[in-house]
């Protein structure tokens, strides 16, 4: 324990400090406890006794008498015996290169060696060989447990399939025999509730952090409730309601998820988490759902989509649902029973809801014609899927079922939040709302000049927000685990396209890594120009030429860096400048030289911002120059571009090279004979 001041418990100390900064103290002082059925790090396995294990687990898949439960464990065991091999291979691999280098140390055998340096070099041998034995041991054991994980895989899609379409009693005779007397099943629930809510795996530390995160939560939940209030519209901010509504919601999500965390591994699970967690989840659901509606509702034309009532409706059938599904109550058979007949009147009821909801959408005038296929539809699924249920297919209509709602819901969630990605991000460019205005307005962003990074920023996390999505769309409709690590080392280690490796996650990452970059680059250049050089005693073309140059260094790195995090090679950078020059000789030497030619006007000079210019036939003010050319408006007022490379290679007559002092040859005709004193 580390020593503190003696006044840092000090009460009147402790009620300075926020309620967010308790949850970490907590953490550091409270003793170290393991979670309930954690076990200790698996030490190092023998060879023997593991391939005996794999061989044990091996026949009894054989068998075929393997439950999901001991297949479950099984898998856990096959997993573990693969990183501990797996381990072992990088212990030994790292150990066999240090004895390389010891032995190479020594150089090589010679005849007239000392007689040390020759046992020395017997014993590094030695040593290298058992470690090289002790290696290939352990690649045989990673080789027998990726079979094992391949055959448990297997195993568990065939038990799958098999408990998918495993018929159980039906509704109606379950409810007509099996429907247990009350006195037992009020003896089960009582016993259930008390025994199984997981509160007395708690610790008294882990009670009090469970109180401080929900605290935590309720004023997180509060505080942002309080910011909507100050930063949206009245007629969309938050209300009273709302704000309790989410403050409840984050409290319940926040110590839902942590005694799900500490309760794991409890045996059978405990109700308490998931109890706690549906609860948050229907809330934050609802008022999501709510604050989206009314920001809708503002847009010109727009109309409630999907009623509320309704759409509240099916999210509680959902969500209790869900709550069924979590428990496992085999220890308690009248329980069990009941909530069977229970969860096929829920999931009766959801498929009601469903429908009800689906009939009663308003669909946009272009779906209009679809109208009748989508409710015809939807009858057909909330039918097939209530017969599946009541006649005794229990997991089928389930797995159907969640993946269904699931879908539904994810849709919703997603919509929910590209929306707000385009409320927050995109009202940003163009100032929305009133906190937004004044954001730009602190950031010195006039109305009319926007930061074209921020387009890129949003189409970035629009992205990531889709491929979150997609994956737990596969995960709904029961993608194995296995290829769902599969996908997602795809995406964040990247595939092989010859020599090439493309990684989606990382190309993402740079993409929006450069948008920062020319985000942060374009506001530079603003704030040079208009503030940061105002008072600084350059000339203008000077202050232009610094503002011109930092805005080509900050986007070139800002390249580096967003090609680097995309995982591009700058060894290729040899082959790159070789096909440039090729591209150059053939069709970019007009690009290439109008953009040296540009950096020579910028630190040359010759012609600057304001100068009253004369080339060939045009003659009038240069209003900017850029890196290909320059704007030049005449005096009728139209603008005309020029060619940075006319400026070099022309002949340029500069009017107010030095000074603004010139003379101008007006010419004036008088008639013959007329006296010109």
């Amino acid at each position: 324990m580390p020593v503190l001041p003696q006044d840092f418990l000090n009460p009147a100390r402790l009620s300075r400090l926020p309620l967010l900064w308790l949850i970490p103290l907590l953490f550091f002082f409270s003793p170290a406890t393991a979670a309930p059925g954690e076990q200790a790090p698996p030490q190092p396995f023998s060879f023997e006794k593991t391939q005996a294990e794999i061989k044990a687990i091996s026949r009894n898949i054989k068998s075929g008498s393997i439950s999901l439960q001991s297949l479950e464990q099984a898998s856990q065991q096959a997993a573990s015996i693969a990183a501990a091999a797996a381990t072992c291979i990088g212990t030994t691999t790292a150990r066999i290169a240090r004895l390389d280098q010891e032995i190479d140390f020594l150089g090589p055998a010679g005849e007239y060696e000392n007689a040390e340096i020759v046992k020395e070099r017997k014993s590094l041998l030695k040593q290298k060989q058992a470690v090289q034995v002790t290696q290939s041991e352990c690649r045989l054991i990673a080789t027998l447990a990726t079979r094992l994980q391949n055959e448990l895989a297997d195993k568990d899609k065939l038990l799958q399939t098999a408990s998918f379409f495993s018929k159980d009693q039906n509704f109606f005779d379950r409810f007509a025999t099996s429907m247990p007397a009350v006195a037992d099943l009020a003896g089960q629930l009582g016993q259930y509730l008390k025994g199984h809510s997981g509160l007395a795996l708690l610790t008294p530390q882990m009670i009090l952090i469970l109180l401080v995160l929900a605290a935590a939560g309720a004023v997180a939940g509060l505080k942002t409730s309080r910011l909507l209030r100050v930063r949206l519209p009245a007629d969309v901010a938050p209300r009273r309601s709302d704000a309790a509504t989410l403050a409840s919601s984050l409290a319940l999500l926040s110590g839902g998820l942590y005694l799900l965390l500490v309760t794991r591994e409890a045996q059978p699970p405990a109700y308490g988490p998931w109890l706690l967690s549906s609860g948050g989840l229907y809330g934050l659901t609802l008022f999501l759902f709510h604050l989206r509606g009314r920001l809708e509702l503002r847009q010109p034309g727009a109309r409630a989509v999907i009623p509320a009532p309704r759409f509240r409706l099916l999210v509680l059938l959902s969500i209790l649902l869900f709550f069924f599904i979590q428990l496992d109550l085999a220890d308690f058979p009248a329980l069990a029973t009941f909530m069977a007949i229970a969860r096929s009147v829920v999931v009766a009821a959801v498929c009601l809801a469903g429908f009800w909801l689906v009939w009663s959408i308003a669909l946009p005038e272009k779906l209009l014609k679809h109208r009748r296929p989508m409710r015809f539809a939807a009858a057909a699924i909330a039918l097939a899927l209530t017969i599946i249920e009541l006649s005794g297919y229990a997991n089928f209509s389930t797995f159907l079922l969640a993946g269904l709602l699931g879908t539904i819901l994810l849709g919703c969630l997603l919509r929910f939040i590209l929306f707000f990605i385009d409320e927050i991000i995109g009202g940003l460019f163009t100032g929305k709302y009133l906190w937004q205005q004044r954001l730009r307005l602190r950031l010195g962003l006039p109305s009319h000049n926007n930061l074209m990074g921020i387009t890129w920023i949003r189409l970035s996390v629009k992205l990531l927000a889709w491929s979150a999505a997609s994956l737990l769309l596969l995960r709904l409709w029961g993608l194995p685990d296995k290829q769902v690590a599969r996908l997602k080392g795809a995406l964040v280690d990247g595939v092989g396209i010859g020599e090439l490796i493309v990684s989606p996650a990382r190309v993402l990452l740079g993409v929006f890594i450069f948008a920062c970059g020319w985000t942060l680059v374009s506001w530079m250049k603003m704030q040079l120009e208009k503030r940061w050089l105002e008072n600084a005693s350059f000339s203008l073309s000077a202050k232009e030429t610094l503002v011109t140059m930092t805005g080509y260094s900050g986007i070139a790195v800002a390249v580096i860096f967003g090609l680097s995090v995309a995982g591009f090679s700058f060894s290729n950078l040899a082959v790159i400048a070789g096909a440039l020059s090729v591209g150059i000789g053939f069709g970019l030497q007009n690009i290439v030289n109008n953009f040296v030619s540009g950096l020579i006007i910028l630190f040359e000079r010759p012609v600057k911002r304001g100068d009253w210019i004369s080339i060939g036939n045009t003659q009038g003010y240069v209003q900017k120059i850029s890196v290909r050319s320059t704007l030049i408006q005449t005096f009728d007022r139209s603008d005309v571009i020029v060619p940075n490379s006319e400026l070099i290679s022309g002949q340029v007559t500069n009017m107010t090279l030095h000074d603004n002092f010139g003379r101008i040859i007006v010419p004036i005709g008088v008639a013959y004979g007329s006296d010109t004193e």
